[in-house]
């Protein structure tokens, strides 16, 4: 009886620590690995990382924050990721430099 409670405690702090390891990683990027070291919860983690991104996640549980992340790094991903690497000029030759030599006639 005593090995089985044990051995459930073994685990429990074991999935803690891989939860927080897992969220020190995912934040690090946002917070820098210095204030994610400090983190002793990986729901502080999230909240942390969340807020300096501009979301509130107050009252938001373990499993909600993990996903908040997820939609929270879609949204940086497409707010930080160029649509055209191109720049499309539409303004007409100017009289003063003659026309284009890339122009087709």
């Amino acid at each position: 009886m005593i090995d089985r409670q044990i051995n459930a405690a073994i685990r429990a702090e074991r999935d803690r620590n891989q939860r927080i390891e897992t969220a020190r990683q995912r934040v690090a990027p946002i917070l820098g690995m210095d204030a994610a070291l400090q983190a002793t919860s990986a729901a502080q983690l999230y909240r942390d990382a969340l807020q300096t991104l501009g979301f509130n996640a107050r009252g938001v549980s373990l499993s909600g924050l993990e996903a908040m992340m997820d939609m929270a790094g879609k949204v940086q991903t497409s707010r930080l990721s160029p649509r055209s690497s191109l720049a499309h000029d539409a303004a007409a030759d100017s009289p003063l430099f003659g026309a284009s030599p890339n122009r087709k006639a």
